[in-house]
Order: structure tokens, then C-alpha cells, then sequence
């Protein structure tokens, strides 16, 4: 009887093992077994016996239904003891906890079936409140009473269910969990130890499968050993293989533990694993593996929103790239790595009266790891690894403390085109990403972050660091707000070496830039700052190059009020930009060019009609020499206001006006006002008056100044205008045809009281009012006066005045055509005019000098000797021919063919007082003539003029008169030949004159250089 008894306990035992709430809770409170039972509404359908002794104990089958919701079925149960049953009992109720051991040596149970037949019973009144401290009362109060119970003894050492099945509803039909488990069981005075192993699956899907090991030790008293447990579970997929398929490991473990009086919880997880592989289809699409159609399906048969095969696909593919097994992870322990520890204070934790009240009442501080070893492609920009640390700490169920860092390497970057096409090696960005905060508010609403990315180029498979190339280190907070928004505390951004292909001509090589600022940014605006930035490069576009030294802004504000329209919206303001730069091509050279900006604005269109910016700004400029053919080398310097309209695209301009200042070290000063159309670009200038007495800038400035033309006195002023019809000029325009078809301008100089000289001839107060026109590739030239108060050319003449009006093809100034209405110069008291006519100078122009009232008187007085004397007035005409066409000869060629120069009645007189006595002795045959002529009285006075090739002046005299004192005054007619050498009488007559030390200077270099020619 005491053995069919204990079988009878032995069921009981088992319904409460399997059913019972609190899992040991019934198990524990032997002597209460059959009322739990009927408590819980349990119904024995049916049960058989198969065989009975006193160590074993068979049940064929075991069948009952739980709270009308669950039917449970049990077959081929065995209970074993080999120290026999009736030991067993004795043991049980035995006073001696000491010497009670565990009797019962197996359970085992052949098949275990669960059936949910009614998945909808509602929750009762007195569970509908969970009590989490009343349970965990109860459970010290059962295990309490565990270790003083003589069911103690009856604890089998292991329990094994070699096929158990939970068979529920499921949204696809029916479903059947199938499962294997064993459970040893070891109890000592003072604690129970429990071993749990499991596998199971979902019976319709084989090829995903869970397996389990758990140990827990349970203290009976608050005074025994720590409470330990540790679950070590793995989902994988039956094909599963190293370094591929699905395997995915999950180890956790705890341990209570006292300190300073307090009991705390010491938990530890780690989770580690692969995840299945992609597959390519013949079309390229990508394709699930069993292992995803196993996970798949499993999801679809539990969840109630399934997934079809394309959105998984879809969900998945921009995670796991088609070559994300092209290379294999070795000795990394799977695809991802997460460690978990943390401590958790059990004495508030169990005073929780309410589920409610649970996590308010939780005080845990934990340390998390995550460690991703295979590479994690992101929405198919990059491929990730790496891994990320935290800690955090509650307090009250509220975070106290956290603190998250993240580390790893981003590779096969996917670069947008124009990236790409630089060509720049870094394949790589390494990254650091921590976030801490100290009592943060209850919405964590902010998060605060510090950000590093440093670029990295893959060589020889492994990743190594560049030394220049991109890095950005950045601090700053996440508001989670309506608009979650990044704020930038300070960022620094700094590219080194880096080349830029701005165009397929231009490329920007050597590129370095440091950037600091600070900012805000949503969905809907942003605000940047940039505090400082410096960037340099070199700027090469065939011959051309722009090496930029430093490019320096500070102080810049970009603020964008809509995102949705950023560009539209855009608008900045900025305090100072810097530019340091050299220029060169082969026509001219840049040194030093320094240009700063101040009060840079560009401002968002204030009304919605119109659609351009405006655009504002102060510059100034600096280039400290500059290399031209045509230019001395020295500084320029340059200052105003830009101002501009831009397209809200920032792709055009609408206008743009340059309003400043431009001077050279020399002295030339030009404002100006330059407005720019999409169709025209158009200036006024003003030269500001230029003093000659202090210097003349123009031959400090200009190389094609003329060497021997310079001015000591006497004021120049000019304006103008011009403009250019903008018509798409290219690499291949003709850019002299394109300034003959599209460039106009006009010019007014005007020049006062200039002192000067011109090669040698020297001349005073010299006046100029001309206008300039230039249109269709023509300047017309328009000379409404030019006067000269006085020229010195070895002869004395003016003053001099000129009307004229010239039309010269621009880049052919030989074809200059000169239309002359007015050219008079007096000269010894006389005038001498060319009449009004139109000369070709790519032409030999030939013209008539008129004289009139020549003074003899005057002209004697500036001959080289002071032998002749002599009156009268003189008229006539001299025909000339110049020929400035000469292209092979730099002097222009002047001659003069039978001139003529008469004298005017009633005649005049001659005097020629040389030292006649020696030349009478010398010459018997001249005395008479030059007797006549120590004071001749001429009624006729003839002469013809010529000039040769040879610049020899032949002068044929024609006299006819008396000298009163002579042969009692008989007429006398003189026929006299004179050959003279033209440049070498202009030289005699400068320097018998009063010539400044220039020009005397230069004549005493012609001569020399004539004598050492002739040697």
C-alpha cells in the first residue's frame, strides 16, 4: 500500500511540476499538493499504470485538462530509485534535514503533449493584479518551508522529456513547438541546484533550431549561498556552417551578492552569432537562402502581420551586400558580439508592491559592449564594423547616468559621381562616436555627443591610417523635439592634399583646408557658423595657375529659415574673407595678390516675386608686383563695394556692380564703376589729375611709353566709359575679332600746361581737349584743341594749335586715318599752316607748308652765327612727302621737293659782318661780293628748297639789289648755291641755343655715336 501510495504522490506531484504558477512553487509544499490541484482546476481524464516495484515506477499514460484552456498528455512516464521507494518515503519524512538525500534518481517521461484548446479564457479577478512583492514573499516563505519539508527528499536528481509539443492557434492555422529537455536537480540543506538542457523547433520548419543549458542554484535562507543562475541558448540554422548560415549564441548568467547591507544582483549577458548570406539571382536581383525562407516562414506562422519574400528582400538587402561573404572572418567568433553586465538592487527591486510600480522602483547600474566583426552594409553607402561600449545607471527607474562610445571602420564607400571622379584614394572612414550625459531629464529630449571621423586608405588588405587626407572632429546635442535638431558645439573639419576636378580643363591640386564652426540643424532650417576657416591649393587650367596661399574666412553666418528651399532661402553674412594667392600665364604674372572682403552679404529675397539674392561687400586688394610685357613691374592696389544680384539657384547673376578704386605705386589713381549684365558688361572711370612737376606715373607704368618723351610740369585728367556685349566667348574665340565686334567706349582727356620734352625738342604749356570714341573695332579720336605755347627744337616756334579728327583701326594704328582741319604754328613772327586735308598715315602723305610774314629779322636771330643780320618778311611754300609706312625702318623718311621762300616787297636787308680782311686776301675774287653784302639792300629775295634722301638741304638764293656805299648803290643780282646738312645745322642751332641739360645730354650722345660710326 505505502508503494501504490507514493505512486499516487508521484502523480500529483507531476501535474503540480508541469502546471503550477511560480514554476517549484506547488512542487515545494508537498503537503498541499492535493489542494493546489483542485485550486487550480485541475481535471484527471485518465491515467495507467504499467508497472510498479519498489525502484521503478512506470505510467503508461497520464492525461488531464488544466483550467479548462490547456489538455496535457503524458506517456511512457518512469520514476527510478535505486535506493528504493520505500527508502525513499522513510528518507522524506525523517527529522534529520542533515541526513536527507535525493532519493528518486529519474524522471523520465517518453512524450509530453500541450494543447491550448481555449486561447481566450479570461484572466481571473485576483490574478488581473500582479503583486511582484507578495510573489516574491511567497516564494522566500515556500523555499523557506522547502528545506524543512520531507518532500525535500523526493526531488528527483534528473527529469528527462524526450519529446515534448505545445500545440496552440497560430495566423497560419495550427502551430506545434516541439522540444527535448533534461533537468538535474541537486539539494543540500541549504540550497537546490538545477540543470536544465533544451532543444526545440517549430515542427513545420526543422531546418531552425533552439538549444538551451541553464543552472540555477536557489538559497533556501536569506543567510545561505548567493543566488546564481546562468542560461546559455542557441538558435541556429541545421545546415549551419563556420562562417556562414544563421548561428546566433545568447550567455546569461547572475549572481546575488551583499554589499554594505545591501543585496544586489549581478548580471552578465553576451550574445554572439552569424546571420545567413544573401544569394544573386541570374537577373542580379538578390535572393533569400533557406536559412532567410526558414526565419521567414517561422515569423509568418507566429506574427500577425506577415512578410512576403519582397519586402524582406527589400528590408534586408541594403544591409548584406551581395559580396558580403567574399571574404572570410576568421577567429573573430561570428558576425556581431554583444557583452552586457550590470548590478541590480534587489531590496527596492522586491519591495514593488504593483507591475506599475516595478520600474520605478528599479536601481541597476550595467556596462554593455557590442562588437559587429563582419561588416554591416548601411542602405548601400558603406560597409560598417566595429564596436560600441556603454554603461548606464538607474536610479528610481529613472537613467542617472550614461555614458555610449562607438568605434569602427566604414569601408567600400559608396561616393556620389563628383567624388568619384577626384580620384581619391581613401576606400575607408574611421569613426568614433560617444555620447555621456549626468542626470539627464526624464524624456532624455537631449544628446549630447562628441564625433571623430579620420579618412583611411586600404593597402594590402588591411587598413592603414593617411597621413593627409580627411578627418572631422565634432561635439555637440540631439534635441528630440517636434523637429529632432543637431546642434554643433564645435567642429572641426580638415582635408589635406587632396585634388579637386572642377572642370575637365581646371583642377585644384594640393588642397587643404581647416575649418572650424559651430550650428544648428532639422528637418525644417538650419543656422551655420564658421568661426574660422583656411583652405590653400593650386588652381591650373593649361598654362594658367593660381597657386592660393591661404584663403581665410572668419566670422561667417549661413542661415537657412525652410530647408524645403534651401537655396532660395539661403542667406549669409560674413565679417572678413582673405585671399593670398599668385597668379601666372604666359602673358602676365600675379605675385602677391592679397584681396580681403569685409561685411560679406548675401541676403534671401524679401518678397516672393523676387527671385534674386542680394548680394554685398567691401574689398580691398593688394598685388605687390605685377609681370606684363607692357607694364614696369611694381604694386597695384584696389578698394570699394561689390554689390550683386544673384539667382536664388545661385547659378546666375542677374547684375553685379564694382564700385572702387584702382592705383599702382606710381601714382595712377582711377576710380571706377563697373556694372555687369547677363548681356553686358559695362564701367565708368575717372583718372584722378596726375601733376606732372611731381613725377610722371604713366612712364613708371607703362613699357610702350615713349624712352624720350617725358613731362616736368602741367596737369592730365581723363574719363570714360566702355562696354562689352557678353556673347559666350570659348577656348577657341578670337579675341581680338571679339573685342572688334562687342566692345565700345568712350574717353575724354584733357591735358594743361604740360612742360616737356620729346626726343629733342623741348616744349611749354602745352594744352589738349580730346574725345575718344571707340565702336565696330574703330576709335575715332576727336581733337578739339591742342595747343603748344612754345617748341624748341634747335628753331624756336608757337605758339602752336592743332584741330584735327582721327579714325584708327584698333589693332592697326599705321592705318590711322587723319582728318586735319586746323594746323598753324607761328614761327619768326610769321605763320606757317598745312591746309585742311585727310592724310593716310599707312600711306606716303604728301602736304604743303604754308608760310606767311616770315620775319628774316627773327630767323637771323636764331641762326648759329651771329655774322648775318637782316629784315624783311618772308612768304612761301614748301611741298613735302612723309612716309611713316616705312616698316623696315624705324625713322620715319621726310622729304621736301622745290620749296619755295620769297621775299615780301618792298625787300630788305642783309648784313654779313664776318672778319672779311682775311677772306679779301685770300679770296681777291670775293672782295667785291662781300662788300656788296656788309649791307645789302635787296628788292628781290628768291630761294628754292629741297631735301634729299640724305636729309641734305639744297637752298637756291636768288638776290637782287644794291649796297648804297658800293659802286654809288648800282643793282646788283647774286645767284647763290647752298648744300647743307640738315640734322647737323639743327644740332648747331640747339646748341648754340638755351636747351635743357636732357636734350643737350642726347645730342652729345648722337655725336658721339655718329663718331665712333665713322671710325
Amino acid at each position: 500500500m505505502r508503494v501504490r501510495r507514493l505512486a499516487v504522490i508521484f502523480v500529483l506531484l507531476l501535474l503540480s511540476i508541469i502546471v503550477a504558477a511560480g514554476g517549484f512553487s506547488a512542487l515545494l509544499i508537498g503537503s498541499q499538493i492535493d489542494r493546489q490541484i483542485k485550486e487550480r482546476n485541475i481535471e484527471l481524464i485518465d491515467w495507467r499504470l504499467a508497472e510498479l516495484d519498489n525502484q521503478t515506477l512506470g505510467i503508461e499514460k497520464l492525461e488531464f485538462r488544466y483550467q479548462d484552456r490547456y489538455l496535457i498528455k503524458l506517456l511512457g512516464l518512469k520514476v527510478s530509485s535505486e535506493a528504493g521507494f520505500v527508502n525513499a518515503v522513510t528518507e522524506s519524512q525523517s527529522k534529520d534535514l542533515l541526513s536527507k538525500r535525493q532519493s528518486i534518481d529519474k524522471l523520465s517521461i517518453e512524450q509530453l503533449q500541450i494543447r491550448v484548446i481555449n486561447g481566450e479564457v479570461a484572466a481571473s479577478a485576483s490574478e488581473s493584479t500582479f503583486h511582484f512583492s507578495r510573489l516574491v514573499d511567497s516564494l522566500k516563505q515556500q523555499l523557506a518551508a522547502l528545506s524543512q519539508s520531507p518532500i525535500l527528499a523526493l526531488v528527483p536528481s534528473e527529469i528527462e522529456i524526450k519529446h515534448a509539443s505545445f500545440i496552440t492557434a497560430c495566423p497560419a492555422g495550427e502551430c506545434e513547438l516541439q522540444a527535448t529537455l533534461q533537468l538535474k536537480a541537486a539539494t543540500t540543506q541549504d540550497q537546490l541546484r538545477l540543470q536544465l538542457s533544451l532543444d526545440g523547433k517549430d515542427s513545420a520548419i526543422p531546418t531552425v533550431e533552439l538549444q538551451s543549458q541553464s543552472q540555477l542554484r536557489v538559497p533556501f535562507h536569506s543567510g545561505s549561498p548567493p543566488f546564481e543562475f546562468s542560461i546559455n541558448s542557441r538558435l541556429k540554422s541545421a545546415q549551419t556552417v563556420q562562417n556562414d548560415g544563421l548561428a546566433i549564441s545568447v550567455v546569461l548568467t547572475g549572481r546575488s551578492l551583499e554589499e554594505q547591507g545591501k543585496n544586489f544582483l549581478q548580471i552578465s549577458s553576451k550574445v554572439h552569432g552569424q546571420l545567413p548570406r544573401m544569394q544573386t539571382a541570374k537577373d542580379s536581383r538578390r535572393e533569400l537562402t533557406d536559412e532567410w525562407f526558414g526565419l521567414l516562414k517561422l515569423y509568418n506562422r507566429w506574427s500577425p502581420k506577415p512578410l512576403v519574400e519582397e519586402e524582406l528582400v527589400a528590408q534586408l538587402s541594403p544591409f548584406f551586400p551581395i559580396d558580403w561573404y567574399a571574404e572570410e572572418v576568421k577567429d573573430v567568433g561570428g558576425d556581431f558580439e554583444l557583452i552586457g553586465k550590470g548590478k541590480l538592487d534587489l531590496d527596492r527591486f522586491v519591495a514593488t508592491d504593483t507591475d506599475s510600480d516595478l520600474l520605478r522602483q528599479v536601481d541597476l547600474s550595467s556596462d554593455v559592449s557590442l562588437k559587429i566583426n563582419r561588416p554591416i552594409s548601411l542602405s548601400g553607402v558603406a560597409s560598417v564594423h566595429g564596436n560600441i561600449q556603454g554603461s548606464f545607471t538607474l536610479k528610481n527607474g529613472k537613467i542617472k547616468h550614461y555614458a555610449v562610445k562607438t568605434d569602427g571602420i566604414a569601408e567600400q564607400l559608396k561616393k556620389p559621381d563628383w567624388l568619384s571622379a577626384q580620384g581619391w584614394k581613401f576606400n575607408a572612414l574611421q569613426f568614433t562616436l560617444q555620447s555621456a550625459q549626468q542626470d539627464p531629464d526624464d524624456s532624455l529630449r537631449q544628446l549630447p555627443f562628441q564625433l571623430s571621423v579620420v579618412s583611411l586608405l586600404e593597402e594590402s588588405g588591411a587598413v592603414s591610417p593617411q597621413n593627409e587626407k580627411l578627418s572631422l572632429q565634432s561635439n555637440g546635442v540631439i534635441l528630440f523635439n517636434e523637429s529632432p535638431t543637431v546642434e554643433l558645439g564645435e567642429a572641426k573639419l580638415n582635408l589635406q592634399n587632396a585634388h579637386l576636378n572642377l572642370t575637365p580643363q581646371q583642377r585644384l591640386i594640393d588642397f587643404k583646408s581647416d575649418i572650424r564652426l559651430s550650428g544648428r540643424l532639422n528637418s525644417k532650417a538650419a543656422a551655420i557658423k564658421v568661426h574660422q576657416a583656411n583652405l590653400s591649393g593650386q588652381l591650373k587650367k593649361g598654362k594658367q595657375s593660381l597657386k592660393i596661399r591661404k584663403l581665410q574666412l572668419e566670422a561667417f553666418q549661413v542661415a537657412i529659415d525652410d530647408i524645403q528651399q534651401a537655396l532660395k532661402v539661403l542667406d549669409i553674412h560674413g565679417e572678413k574673407l582673405r585671399f593670398d594667392a599668385d597668379f601666372r600665364n604666359p602673358e602676365v604674372a600675379l605675385e602677391g595678390v592679397n584681396l580681403t572682403l569685409r561685411k560679406i552679404r548675401l541676403q534671401a529675397p524679401q518678397q516672393e516675386t523676387k527671385p534674386f539674392k542680394q548680394f554685398t561687400a567691401q574689398y580691398q586688394g593688394l598685388v605687390k608686383n605685377i609681370k606684363h610685357s607692357q607694364l614696369h613691374p611694381q604694386s597695384w592696389s584696389a578698394k570699394g563695394k561689390i554689390t550683386a544680384q544673384v539667382a536664388t539657384s545661385l547659378d546666375s547673376l542677374k547684375s553685379a556692380r564694382l564700385n572702387g578704386q584702382l592705383a599702382n605705386a606710381a601714382g595712377i589713381q582711377v576710380e571706377h564703376v563697373v556694372d555687369y549684365q547677363p548681356r553686358t558688361l559695362q564701367a565708368t572711370w575717372k583718372l584722378a589729375d596726375q601733376y606732372f612737376l611731381v613725377g610722371n606715373p604713366f612712364s613708371e607704368t607703362f613699357v610702350s611709353w615713349p624712352e624720350l618723351l617725358s613731362a616736368s610740369a602741367g596737369k592730365l585728367s581723363a574719363k570714360g566709359r566702355f562696354q562689352l556685349a557678353l556673347r559666350g566667348m570659348s577656348s577657341s574665340t578670337d579675341f581680338r575679332k571679339y573685342l572688334q565686334n562687342f566692345l565700345s567706349a568712350q574717353s575724354d582727356i584733357t591735358l594743361s600746361g604740360i612742360d616737356g620734352i620729346y626726343n629733342e625738342t623741348e616744349f611749354k604749356k602745352l594744352n589738349l581737349d580730346s574725345r575718344l570714341h571707340l565702336t565696330k573695332g574703330r576709335v575715332q579720336t576727336r581733337i578739339e584743341k591742342l595747343d603748344v605755347e612754345e617748341a624748341n627744337h634747335g628753331l624756336i616756334v608757337g605758339p602752336i594749335e592743332v584741330v584735327a579728327e582721327m579714325r584708327t583701326p584698333l589693332f592697326d594704328w599705321q592705318a590711322t586715318e587723319v582728318d586735319l582741319q586746323k594746323a598753324e604754328v607761328q614761327v619768326f613772327d610769321g605763320k606757317a599752316r598745312l591746309a585742311p586735308r585727310v592724310l593716310q598715315l599707312n600711306q606716303p602723305v604728301s602736304a604743303e607748308l604754308l608760310l606767311d610774314n616770315i620775319n628774316l629779322q627773327a630767323l637771323l636771330q636764331q641762326y648759329p652765327s651771329s655774322e648775318i643780320q637782316g629784315t624783311g618778311l618772308l612768304q612761301g611754300r614748301l611741298p613735302f612727302s612723309l612716309d611713316l609706312s616705312n616698316r623696315s625702318n624705324k625713322k620715319p623718311v621726310f622729304f621736301i621737293a622745290d620749296g619755295r621762300l620769297y621775299a615780301s616787297d618792298p625787300g630788305g636787308v642783309l648784313q654779313y659782318q664776318a672778319d672779311s680782311s682775311a677772306l679779301k686776301q685770300t679770296h681777291k675774287s670775293m672782295e667785291l661780293a662781300l662788300n656788296l653784302l656788309e649791307d645789302f639792300h635787296y628788292k628781290v629775295l628768291d630761294s628754292r628748297i629741297s631735301l634729299d634722301e640724305n636729309q641734305k638741304l639744297h637752298l637756291k638764293l636768288r638776290l637782287q639789289g644794291n649796297n648804297p656805299k658800293v659802286e654809288r648803290g648800282r643793282q646788283v643780282n647774286f645767284n647763290i648755291q647752298i648744300e647743307e646738312d640738315l640734322p647737323a645745322l639743327i644740332t648747331s642751332m640747339q646748341i648754340s641755343s638755351q636747351i635743357s641739360n636732357t636734350i643737350q645730354k642726347r645730342i652729345q650722345e648722337k655725336l658721339q655715336n655718329r663718331l665712333n660710326s665713322n671710325q
